[in-house]
């Protein structure tokens, strides 16, 4: 899939993300990803441009190159994921108030991937959609990195589950796992090796479960299910 790319025709650049970042006071800053064929995990000199911050009380927003790294972009390139890719988004400013987040450009991935926002600090879970927006409230103090843009590919149905069923993602040293449709009568999540091990088990009677587990990288099979059987097996591969 081609991404973006600063060089490229114009309809090139019609396959990204644009993240509008506004405050109550009307003043607003933007910042954009897509994916690249020939792009990495780390700054891309040809593909990715540096974020310039201006005054202290000026809002911004702009995205990591990767969670350990302190380069902060306004424009990013990603390679095309294989199993998922996690785009992490900082925000800053010197006033306490309320924010919006605006969405768009989603669509013009197409059908092949999906895209939800992790509100880390209220441990939400959004799906977006072109025009999505989610609205917060931002206090001194409040981490940087809040929010997470968790892209998963779309596969058709098949003995592993479709996309409708739980997600998981990496975001750090812990495991993020959605449930779409939380069961609330009993329905335990496990994860199984790929030996069929069991590493890990409890309740998930809500949408976002955080694991705190060190998981190497490597296979592994999520399974939800209650007294009434198997209500949804996936496969995840961890990097």
């Amino acid at each position: 899939m081609s991404g973006f790319d600063k060089q490229e025709e114009p309809k090139e650049m019609n396959r990204l993300l644009k993240i509008t970042l506004s405050s109550a006071q009307g003043m607003t800053d933007e910042t954009f990803g897509g994916f690249r064929e020939g792009a990495t995990h780390e700054f891309d000199n040809y593909y990715d441009v540096h974020k310039l911050f201006g005054g202290a009380n000026l809002t911004h927003i702009f995205s990591y190159t990767n969670p350990e790294s302190s380069e902060e972009v306004s424009i990013q390139s990603f390679p095309p994921p294989e199993e998922g890719e996690v785009i992490h988004v900082g925000t800053r400013s010197g006033m306490e108030g309320n924010f919006t987040l605006k969405f768009l450009g989603v669509e013009s991935f197409g059908d092949e991937y999906m895209f939800s926002l992790l509100d880390k600090k209220l441990n939400e879970l959004i799906p977006l959609l072109d025009n999505s927006s989610h609205q917060f409230s931002h206090s001194n103090g409040d981490a940087e990195i809040r929010f997470d843009i968790l892209v998963d590919i779309v596969t058709a149905v098949d003995e592993m589950g479709n996309a409708n069923d739980i997600r998981a993602h990496r975001v750090g040293n812990q495991l993020i796992i959605h449930n779409p449709n939380p069961f609330f009568g009993g329905a335990q999540l496990k994860i199984f090796s790929i030996t069929g091990q069991l590493l890990w088990e409890m309740d998930m009677n809500q949408s976002i479960i955080q694991v705190n587990m060190p998981l190497p990288a490597a296979w592994y099979i999520l399974r939800l299910e209650d007294e009434n059987g198997v209500h949804s097996i996936k496969a995840l591969k961890l990097i």
